[in-house]
C-alpha cells in the first residue's frame, strides 16, 4: 500500500470524526440549555414556561390580578427578584461547567481517535516494512542454502578427487620403492662390473661412473638422476660388449717389464695383444682387473687381425684362442 494514500485516508477518517464530533457537542449544548429551568421573571415581566413552547392556537387563561395598594405590591416584588438571582447564576455556572466538561470530553476523544489512526497507520507500514523485509530474509536465504548445496557438492567431489589421489599417490608411492630398488641393484652391480671392463670402456664411462653414488641408501640425487647415470652407463657397456675395438696400452709383458703393445677386444670377455717385439698374447677380465697371458704362436693371426681392422687388409676368418671361464 502507498504511504501517500494511506496518510490522505486516515485525514479523511479524522475530518469526519472530527465533524461527528462537532454534530455531537452542538446537539449536547443545546440539550443541555433546553434542559435548564428558566429563570424568575422580573417586575412587570410575564413568566416564561418551563417546558417547550406551547402549540400554536392553543388557549392561554388569564386572570386578572387584584388590585392591591401600590406600596403593599411593590415591596414583595424587589424581594423576589433578589432571591432568583443566585440561583440563576448558579444554574448557569454549572450548565458552563457540564459544557466545558463535554468539550474536554470530546477533545480527549477526537485525540484519543487520532492517536488510534496514526497507530494504526504506523502498524500498517511497519506491517508492510516487516513483510518486505522477511521476504528479502527468505530471498537470502535460499541463496544462502542454494550455495551451501552447490559448496556441499564441489566439496564432495574434491574429497572424491583426494580419495583418488591419494590412492594414485599410494600407487606411485608403491611404484617408486620398486624403481628404487631396482636402482639401487643397478648401481651395486655396475660398481662391480666397473673393474671387469676394459680401459677404453672405464674411460668413456667414468663422467657418468662418478656419480653413481658409493652408498644407495644415504644418497639424496634424485631418483631420476640415478636412473639417467644407470641407463647411461648400460647403454655404453652393452655397446663395448657388440664390438670389436683397436687400442693402445702398456702392459706387463712375461718378462716382467712394461712395453706398449696393440691390443684388440673383442666384446667384453676377450682380448688380443701384440708388443712391437712380436709377443702376443690373449687376456681375460677377472674380479681385480684384466688379466694378460703370453700365448706362443699367435702372432702372426693376431697381426692379421689388426690389419684387417686398419683396411690394410680385406676381411677374412682368422684363428684366434678363445679361454672361457
Amino acid at each position: 500500500m502507498n504511504e501517500d494514500a494511506l496518510k490522505e485516508d486516515a485525514s479523511l477518517m479524522e475530518l469526519k470524526r472530527a465533524s461527528k464530533g462537532a454534530v455531537l457537542a452542538a446537539a449536547l449544548a443545546g440539550l443541555l440549555a433546553w434542559s435548564a429551568p428558566a429563570a424568575e421573571p422580573g417586575p412587570g415581566e410575564a413568566a416564561r414556561p418551563a417546558g417547550p413552547p406551547a402549540e400554536k392556537g392553543a388557549a392561554v387563561a388569564e386572570k386578572p390580578a387584584a388590585e392591591k395598594p401600590a406600596v403593599t405590591a411593590t415591596a414583595p416584588a424587589a424581594t423576589s427578584t433578589t432571591a432568583a438571582a443566585p440561583a440563576s447564576a448558579d444554574k448557569t455556572r454549572e450548565t458552563m461547567e457540564k459544557i466545558d466538561k463535554a468539550r474536554e470530553t470530546l477533545d480527549k476523544w477526537v485525540k484519543t481517535r487520532r492517536l488510534i489512526s496514526d497507530e494504526q497507520h504506523e502498524w500498517v507500514l511497519g506491517k508492510e516494512m516487516l513483510a518486505s523485509r522477511l521476504d528479502m530474509i527468505k530471498r537470502e536465504a535460499d541463496s544462502v542454502e542454494d550455495k551451501i548445496r552447490g559448496d556441499q557438492a564441489t566439496l564432495n567431489r574434491k574429497v572424491d578427487d583426494r580419495v583418488a589421489l591419494e590412492m594414485e599417490v599410494d600407487q606411485l608411492k608403491a611404484v617408486n620403492a620398486q624403481v628404487t630398488k631396482a636402482i639401487t641393484g643397478f648401481e651395486d652391480e655396475i660398481r662391480k662390473l666397473y673393474t671387469l671392463l676394459p680401459k677404453p670402456i672405464q674411460t668413456k664411462i667414468e663422467p657418468l661412473y662418478k656419480r653413481v653414488p658409493e652408498d644407495s641408501a644415504k644418497t639424496r640425487a634424485p631418483l631420476i638422476e640415478r636412473f639417467q647415470n644407470v641407463v647411461g652407463i648400460l647403454n655404453e657397456i652393452n655397446k663395448a660388449n657388440s664390438e670389436i675395438t683397436q687400442t693402445s696400452e702398456v702392459l706387463t709383458l712375461a718378462n716382467g717389464k712394461p712395453a706398449e703393445v696393440r691390443v684388440v677386444y673383442v666384446g667384453l670377455a676377450q682380448a688380443y695383444y701384440l708388443s712391437a717385439t712380436g709377443e702376443a698374447g690373449i687376456g681375460h677380465p677377472t674380479p681385480t682387473g684384466w688379466k694378460w697371458e703370453a700365448v706362443p704362436g699367435i702372432a702372426r693371426d693376431v697381426l692379421t687381425a689388426l690389419e684387417i681392422l686398419q683396411g690394410k687388409q680385406k676381411a677374412e676368418f682368422v684363428p684366434l684362442p678363445v679361454k672361457i671361464k
